[in-house]
């Protein structure tokens, strides 16, 4: 399991906090790139990007239209390294393979509501995907 540290959980309304507090600083705008309104998607995005174990699932985030499903923030993303895509042979799909329909529900499926951590994952604990469907987390051994 790899948590993503580096992912920023900032508001508009933090920004402005600060921006009150340090009005000599300039204010740059919330990360948008590369979905507008989906803050959270894209920090994920820009740092899964440069793992090299998750090209599959950078090359799917690129196509698919994910941002009014995952707007905002406050989501975990369960994300498959790029060895569980050649398992079921999705490594030689199309990029825009899970970009809609059942494609798209399959991507939804790595997303849960509420930002969990690794002490929020209990085992056996049950999540509602943003899919509609429900995963059970299963841990051995603590990991």
């Amino acid at each position: 399991m790899m948590f993503i540290g580096e992912v920023l959980f900032v508001s508009e309304s933090v920004v402005s906090k600060l921006h009150q507090q340090h009005k000599d600083k300039e204010t740059p705008p919330l990360l948008a790139f590369p979905w507008v309104g989906a803050q959270f998607l894209s920090h994920a995005f820009l740092a899964l990007e440069r793992d090299k174990r998750f090209s599959h699932i950078t090359r799917f985030l690129n196509l698919a239209d994910l941002a009014p499903h995952v707007s905002g923030t406050g989501y975990t993303f369960f994300v498959p390294i790029d060895t569980a895509f050649e398992e079921i042979g999705l490594d030689k799909m199309p990029d825009n393979y899970l970009s809609t329909g059942d494609g798209l529900r399959i991507l939804l499926n790595h997303f849960v509501k509420g930002r969990l951590y690794d002490k929020d994952l209990k085992d056996r604990i049950q999540l509602a995907t943003l899919g509609n469907e429900t995963i059970i987390v299963k841990r051995e051994n603590g990991k």
